[in-house]
């Protein structure tokens, strides 16, 4: 879901945000995984992101 930072639920679980917003989303949900990008649109984190994902539901 897409949401502003400040309306980050407390409790998410994984937060992407580009590079330059990360600061303000860890304070807002520190106990979250965060990934940071710098290109929403061209980024080769959600590769890994996804192969992640499909380890963890494999295992």
């Amino acid at each position: 879901t897409n949401t502003a930072i400040n309306q980050l639920p407390k409790d998410a679980q994984l937060v992407i945000t580009q590079k330059k917003l990360t600061d303000r989303a860890i304070k807002q949900t520190p106990n979250a995984i965060h990934i940071s990008v710098d290109n929403f649109l061209n980024s080769p984190r959600y590769e890994e992101l996804l192969n992640n994902l499909k380890k963890d539901d494999q295992a």
